[in-house]
């Protein structure tokens, strides 16, 4: 699984994924998901993180996030999650959460 900023290329995508990739840039005040297995892409989707009513990238089962200061770090061994997609209450017809559910 692996997170890009805004307005990261596709070269540095490529560079860190390790595998082909046909995307195009992120957009501005967006955040990329990828995730990749065997290395293949199976999967990719852009968050909008202009507020947090639109979509939220959520660790439930961990200690420490993507949003704290401090860094945390998955091994190949712990980094196995299940996705779970879920719309916001009250929110866009397109706005989301997604609980990152570590599968230990």
């Amino acid at each position: 699984m692996y997170f890009f900023g805004t307005w990261t290329m596709p070269d540095s995508i490529v560079h860190l994924i390790k595998t082909s990739y046909e995307g195009d840039y992120v957009p501005d005040d967006n955040l990329r998901m990828i995730f990749t297995y065997k290395n293949q892409l199976v999967y990719e989707e852009d968050l909008n993180m202009i507020s947090f009513n639109n979509s939220i990238v959520d660790f439930p089962n961990m200690i420490d996030g993507l949003f704290h200061s401090k860094q945390f770090y998955l091994t190949p061994k712990t980094a196995i999650f299940k996705i779970k997609k879920e719309r916001i209450e009250k929110g866009c017809d397109q706005c989301y959460i997604y609980n990152l559910i570590q599968d230990r």
